[in-house]
């Protein structure tokens, strides 16, 4: 929707969803980033987890430059792939971090 409308209501009220949406994402994120990694190498793990900054900022910039080419309802449905495939990843990988937290949860736990 954000990438469709001018419309300036649809506009804010798409953020205000996006907004509650990555308060509910970030908190998660961390308690995984904080449990997961083992001491040893926790420094690699958060430094791997910062290249996700960079990589969001490369394809945006790659739709931005495309955006100028497309028009906005093919950059809609881009944008719109991009994102279920970011949703399909977790939902592929949520598991397995379960999994690997609770281990961690119940060695330190032992």
């Amino acid at each position: 929707m954000i990438a469709y409308t001018n419309n300036i209501l649809l506009l804010l009220i798409m953020m205000a969803i996006l907004t509650v949406g990555e308060v509910c994402r970030v908190p998660v994120e961390q308690s995984y980033m904080a449990a997961i990694p083992p001491d040893d190498a926790r420094s690699s793990y958060m430094a791997f987890n910062g290249l996700q900054y960079n990589l969001a900022m490369l394809i945006v910039s790659i739709t931005v430059t495309i955006g100028a080419i497309l028009p906005s309802g093919i950059m809609a449905i881009i944008i719109t792939a991009i994102g279920l495939t970011g949703t399909l990843i977790y939902y592929l990988i949520s598991p397995g971090l379960d999994a690997r937290k609770q281990e961690v949860e119940i060695k330190q736990a032992g």
